[in-house]
């Protein structure tokens, strides 16, 4: 019998291949990327100005000067000034290009601007002594144009969207979404909306499934079929053609009812291993088809988790009532 190590380690032997397509950066959170997103240009872009301030000649402050003659200011988002004269200073705004000419920033906390001109009036600031450079964010030292930002098989987020979107892409390569069928088994199952009788139970394992699914971005259907061997192979043979991943609950385990695996193997499903060393949850079973499709069929039991792997995604949940 196998471990549960050992079974993962199958599983991840036979991970579902699914096509490619393009989406909107928009509709794409929660998806697998197929492409490898690049920085277009560096980052930043230019020698970014990182505190609100004043922007100097260090030459100028080592040489003794504190009172600066303001030229001009210098907002993001505006093309870049030029500060050419010496002893002067240009007002800078965190997230601005750095004018030429200015090689440090100080800023509003250490300064003083009376008519005109800004004085520095605290040196000993939080950072040590004013140096050359201070409160500068030089260009490409984050990325260089052409580094790698996001690579082949990101699940994209938030962050990974702003990411993108920081680079132009308005478009995205995923991994498909794989359709995904849910299939109760058994004559003790009736709907939610029926009143069981005492030897039924009503279904829920398939709507946990589903919403687990649901939290990956993945929409998955729900079927339920009898205990009757000729209506579970005709039934699984449809939905073997028209999905990509099967999983299935109950009809597992080693019952006379338990039709699964000796319809599953007469439908072409290869089986890759049929009980797993945990208790509860042994007749875990995991095949796949000479079409690619992967099919999991799991005991009906209470309180086992799972983790299933469907191609780039995952999904783990835990298996509480039938």
């Amino acid at each position: 019998m196998l471990s549960v190590t050992d079974a993962f380690s199958i599983t991840q032997q036979h991970l579902l291949t699914l096509p490619t397509e393009i989406v909107s950066l928009t509709d794409a959170k929660g998806r697998v990327l197929r492409e490898t997103v690049r920085a277009d240009r560096d980052f930043p872009p230019f020698d970014r100005v990182a505190m609100d301030g004043i922007g100097i000649r260090f030459a100028d402050y080592k040489a003794g000067q504190r009172t600066f003659r303001v030229v001009g200011m210098q907002r993001a988002g505006q093309p870049q000034q030029t500060l050419s004269d010496a002893n002067t200073c240009i007002e800078v705004m965190t997230g601005a290009m750095l004018p030429i000419g200015v090689d440090t920033v100080v800023r509003y906390e250490e300064i003083r601007i009376d008519d005109g001109k800004a004085a520095i009036v605290v040196e000993d600031t939080p950072w040590g002594p004013i140096q050359r450079s201070q409160h500068i964010h030089p260009q490409a030292t984050d990325r260089e144009a052409g580094d790698e930002l996001l690579p082949v098989g990101t699940k994209l987020g938030p962050s990974e969207l702003a990411v993108a979107a920081s680079v132009g892409q308005s478009t995205l390569s995923v991994t498909v979404l794989p359709r995904v069928a849910l299939i109760s088994t058994g004559d003790e199952l009736v709907s939610i909306t029926d009143t069981p009788l005492p030897y039924q139970i009503r279904r829920s394992n398939t709507y946990m499934l589903q919403a687990a699914l649901a939290s990956l971005g993945i929409q998955a259907t729900l079927h339920h079929i009898i205990d009757d061997e000729a209506v579970l192979q005709e039934n699984l043979l449809h939905l073997l053609t028209t999905n990509d991943v099967l999983i299935l609950s109950g009809g597992v385990s080693a019952g006379k009812a338990d039709f699964v695996p000796a319809v599953l193997a007469r439908l072409g499903v290869q089986k890759h291993f049929h009980k797993v060393e945990q208790r509860p949850g042994k007749p875990l079973w995991f095949g796949t088809s000479a079409a690619g499709k992967t099919v999991f069929a799991l005991p009906a039991i209470q309180s086992q988790r799972y983790f299933v792997p469907i191609g780039t995604y995952s999904l783990t949940y835990e298996f509480r009532w039938v």
